[in-house]
């Protein structure tokens, strides 16, 4: 958030990524049958309409945000770039993106048809 001018902070009594009271981001960990599996999300430019109908994370008086509403210059492409940046500081790994052929453009997801499979 920070690289973006977005000052995140943190919410006392719920995990996840924060600003100005509404959660921009969610960390998971699933422990199941002697396997495990973690992973985070973050709100970069997402519908906001899909979070009207939901409690996220069960958290009840809390809205969801997204870093674009507060930095109309961010795209999907660019904070990619920046999470495999700084994990790679962070944890000390190095870190690469997959060729562009692997990845499908993650901005042309059809939301609709989404929508229809969910």
């Amino acid at each position: 958030l920070q690289r973006n001018g977005i000052e995140g902070e943190k919410d006392p009594k719920n995990t996840g990524i924060w600003y100005k009271g509404k959660k921009f981001g969610a960390i998971g960990l699933n422990a199941n049958r002697w396997m495990t599996s973690h992973g985070f999300s973050l709100n970069v430019c997402p519908d906001m309409s899909y979070f009207e109908n939901i409690v996220p994370c069960g958290i009840i008086g809390k809205g969801v945000g997204c870093m674009h509403d507060h930095n109309s210059a961010i795209n999907i492409n660019k904070v990619r770039s920046e999470i495999i940046e700084v994990f790679s500081e962070e944890f000390s790994l190095e870190m690469k993106p997959k060729p562009e052929d692997h990845l499908k453009n993650i901005e042309s997801v059809d939301m609709d048809g989404l929508k229809k499979i969910l």
